[in-house]
């Protein structure tokens, strides 16, 4: 009977398997040299085959030329057949990607294409869900069938970067409340179109474009949604395209307002400027964004291209109220914080540009509920938007305990309603219960889409494909797309007996099931001829699930060999492989310790920077400042002659033709000035880092703050920056150890790989065929068109991810994403 306790789990097995495998498959025998690889090896692959041109920010001209290199390429034809036409793959890492090996991010829903419209092209940010639907319609879009709305959003300008990093958070938010989000490259920003406008409109016309061939098709509401730059871009389209059918509403996220509603542009920018100067010292803007441009041009983000692209769409902005009042307008929501540098010194702007208007909304945001400054005051909501919770009061009799299992969000949705209806907490009523924990800004857009559309958004779950996830993979990782083209699966086509031989197994596991249901009727008892007959069966039933485990009948002058190898592949799945993975369990425990070790060196460092001095870290802070002063001189000078430009070009309310093209080779060569002094003013920057750690290690700084705290100071810093150093040293030791494990983890599956390759060829063709693919052959059209089961590929599509994310999952991930 003990057959009979594992029949059940044979036969599923063997079932599953026939369905998967009942399709013919492409051999590629001439790829079983180094078919596993290290994640190293995939990484390094992946790094010669995206050496390409990229922006330099610096050269109109060549930018022009060079965006030619950034046309999408092909991928496998079922995943290209999931793209509209005109889209392919990016085929090199992104500027400020979020990881070695990826082209911009690797979590979350979004997936990074490349989109063209009669040549120019642009990056797309799209939703992985609404991809696979294209398989089944004949109008592709980048929208789920299913949807009950989507978002185009537009990034914040300025900043060579962009690469969708809000819409990237958007996206995977407004994904479970069925809202789809597409986000694209502005022009002059990120791989954005190199081309020029003669207006601001027709800067937005181009942006329709892509809206119109790409998310239209869907025939769902479209909502514009823009931040900062991209609020610029939702407010011009509202009001220069009345009554449009294209868009149902827009959502203008810290949007720059009309500095002098009626101006010219000219004193509209003198104007900018002197509010710009008086917000650098007004203390109702959180201190890290009192000069947000400097602060970009830090991080080496600020681009004199982008910021001319970004001047184009400023001689467009125009809130002189309009004769219909803005009832001819779009719906609209403005969302700004009030210690935005772009809120301080225009809320008359707003007040009365935005404020009277029929269809708009404006929606200022104060303080963050939980985020503090050093001294525990929480801190104003500035131009950064997207990283506070919904404001929360709570009334004065209300328990202490109470409030903080509020906070924490422990508080049952009941006692929650309860306590709200009492007036002990105050909430706005548009948010609902489960929106106190989300982003407030996010749930101030759902709460518009919901209004716009006229239903609610409700939460739906959503589960990748197999296919979705190796879509999204093959989009946004360049290490995954080596894993494809070379990573051999061994695969075993079931043949007409086998087939056979399943029916079979599933009549005797019937019989099997009939002899248990006669002995629960008889009290546990049989007659000879039964228990004879199930012996029988039973035996039956092992020869065949043995015929199953092997794929076949071993011919008896192999079986001696086939049960070496066997015995040897067991040692590797089951010894060796796991040894290796607990080794890398424990490395990544070592290497996350001396990670925090060398963080809390850095923060606490940087907690005093201000106040550390020595005699060599004082020349590199010295030598440092004077290259930022040089940029931001060369910043106000590109900016002067780009202004200059633009209004000596600019008439009749058009510019001329080729702006961008015909950009005076003076000009062009400030903006080349520029890029140098960011790189020289970066390796400056580099350098003090390096001589502020040494310095600190060395115990050669000197606290300049309060004399009390001096050798406390001192002291605590020398010590951690003695512990970061070890701790550095040693977690380079640690990687280079982890990368061996990855390269013994890749070679012993090799061996196991070869070993099946081996045990296959002794194994007769009766029930089972030896096939191998790559995943690059597996989606190709060929295969596909002879699959008579689409479950097939989806159960091999598992045990090849299943084979990637155990490579993938051992890297070390870095995130450098920011919002810009």
């Amino acid at each position: 009977m003990k057959t009979y306790g594992l029949s059940n789990l044979i036969l599923s097995v063997v079932l599953l398997f026939l369905t998967a495998t009942s399709q013919a498959a492409l051999r590629c025998e001439t790829l079983f040299v180094e078919a596993r690889q290290s994640l190293g090896q995939y990484k390094n692959s992946a790094k010669e085959r995206s050496r390409s041109l990229a922006p330099k920010y610096s050269n109109p001209q060549y930018e022009m030329i060079a965006a030619k290199t950034w046309k999408g390429v092909k991928g496998p034809q079922i995943l290209q057949a999931m793209l509209p036409e005109g889209v392919g793959f990016i085929d090199h890492v992104l500027m400020g990607a979020n990881e070695d090996g990826v082209v911009k991010t690797s979590t979350g829903s979004l997936v990074h294409l490349r989109a063209e419209i009669d040549g120019v092209g642009t990056n797309i940010g799209v939703n992985i869900n609404a991809l696979k639907d294209n398989l089944n319609r004949d109008k592709k879009s980048f929208v789920r069938d299913s949807a009950d709305a989507v978002i185009v959003f537009i990034h914040g300008g300025g900043t060579k970067t962009t690469g969708h990093h809000v819409a990237a958070s958007m996206m995977s938010w407004m994904n479970v409340r069925n809202v789809d989000v597409v986000s694209l490259d502005m022009p002059w920003h990120g791989e954005g179109a190199r081309i020029s406008f003669d207006s601001a409109k027709s800067s937005l016309e181009h942006m329709r474009a892509y809206v119109e061939k790409y998310v239209a098709p869907a025939g769902k509401p479209i909502i514009l949604v823009g931040h900062s730059m991209g609020g610029v871009v939702s407010d011009l389209y509202m009001r220069m395209f009345p009554n449009d059918k294209l868009f149902s509403g827009v959502v203008p996220l810290s949007t720059v307002a009309d500095a002098l509603p009626g101006g010219s542009a000219q004193d509209k920018i003198i104007q900018e400027a002197l509010i710009a100067e008086k917000n650098k010292t007004n203390l109702n803007i959180p201190e890290s964004e009192r000069d947000l441009g400097e602060w970009l041009a830090r991080q080496n983000k600020i681009s004199p291209t982008c910021g001319m692209f970004c001047q184009v769409l400023m001689f467009g902005i125009n809130w002189d109220a309009p004769a219909h009042k803005g009832k001819e307008y779009l719906p609209s929501l403005y969302v700004i914080g009030s210690g935005d540098g772009l809120y301080q010194g225009y809320e008359k702007s707003f007040a009365e540009g935005v404020g009277k208007l029929a269809n708009a909304e404006v929606k200022v945001l104060n303080e963050r509920r939980d985020i503090k400054d050093k001294e525990g005051k929480l801190i104003t909501i500035g131009h950064l938007i997207f990283d506070h919770r919904p404001r929360i009061d709570f009334a004065a009799d209300l328990p202490e305990a109470a409030k903080q299992s509020i906070l924490a969000g422990t508080t049952k949705e009941d006692e929650f309603n309860k306590l709200r209806a009492e007036g002990k907490i105050i909430l706005d009523p548009a948010y609902k219960f489960e929106d106190f924990a989300e982003p407030e800004t996010f749930v101030m857009v759902k709460n518009f889409i919901s209004k716009v559309i006229g239903k609610p958004l409700q939460r739906v779950k959503v589960d990748n494909s197999p296919l979705e996830l190796v879509l999204q993979a093959y989009a946004n990782n360049l290490a995954f797309r080596e894993f494809a083209k070379t990573y051999i699966f061994q695969h075993m086509r079931a043949t007409d007996r086998a087939t056979v031989l399943g029916q079979e197994m599933a009549r005797l596991q019937e019989r099997v099931r009939h002899f248990a249901y006669v002995k629960k009727q008889n009290n546990g008892k049989l007659s000879d001829s039964e228990k004879a007959e199930l012996e029988e069966t039973s035996a039956k039933f092992s020869e065949l699930s043995a015929i199953l485990a092997q794929k076949g009948v071993v011919s008896p002058e192999n079986q001696e060999r086939y049960a070496i190898l066997k015995a040897q592949q067991q040692n590797i799945n089951n010894t060796l492989v796991p040894a290796l993975t607990n080794e890398r369990k424990q490395l990544r425990t070592q290497l996350d310790e001396k990670k925090k070790i060398i963080s809390r060196a850095d923060k606490l460092v940087a907690e005093f920077e201000k106040s550390l001095a020595s005699k060599k870290l004082v020349q590199a802070f010295e030598a440092k400042e004077r290259a930022f002063k040089l940029l931001m001189k060369q910043d106000e000078k590109v900016r002067e002659q780009t202004n200059a430009y633009l209004f000596a070009s600019y008439s009749n309310g058009k510019f001329k033709e080729g702006v961008f093209e015909n950009l005076p080779q003076n000009t062009v060569r400030e903006f080349e000035k520029y890029e140098k002094i960011a790189d020289l003013y970066q390796n400056l920057l580099r350098k003090y880092e390096v001589v502020l750690m040494q310095e600190a290690r060395e115990g050669r700084l000197t606290f300049t703050g309060e004399p009390s705290r001096k050798e406390e100071i001192e002291a605590r810093i020398k010590e951690a920056a003695i512990a970061a150093t070890i701790a550095n040293a040693e977690m380079q030791s640690i990687l280079a150890r982890i990368d061996q494990v990855d390269r013994d983890a890749a070679e012993l599956a090799n061996q196991s790989f070869m070993i099946e390759k081996e045990m296959a060829l002794m194994v007769g063709a009766e029930y089972f065929v030896t096939e191998y693919y790559t995943i690059e052959q597996l989606l190709s059209q060929e295969v596909a068109a002879a699959q008579s089961n689409k479950d097939g590929m989806t159960g091999i599509l598992q045990r090849l991810w299943a084979d990637w994310q155990k490579i993938w999952s051992v890297r070390i991930a870095e995130s450098s994403d920011s919002l810009y």
